[in-house]
């Protein structure tokens, strides 16, 4: 593996990631590219290193979800059902 790169949308941001070789058999640089800066990580694996992708791909769609969520008033909700 020379490099490998994808992309997925987390909220309304599309976000890239790339995982290059540094050499030959590593070590393996990991960065991903979002609307509010870039992460850079190295691995001794390619495992480890999309395991890695993997959690942070899950972090940030996490933190864009709520973003788009609505508060939930449960103080108003039991005022109006009195």
């Amino acid at each position: 593996m020379t490099s490998m790169a994808n992309f997925f949308r987390a909220g309304s941001e599309l976000v890239r990631w790339e995982l290059v070789a540094v050499g030959g058999d590593g070590p393996y640089r990991l960065m991903i590219q979002h609307a509010r800066g870039v992460i850079v990580e190295y691995f001794k694996t390619v495992a480890a290193a999309l395991a890695r992708e993997e959690e942070i791909e899950e972090l940030l769609i996490a933190a864009r979800e709520e973003t788009f969520d609505v508060p939930h008033l449960p103080a108003l909700a039991a005022v109006a059902t009195q």
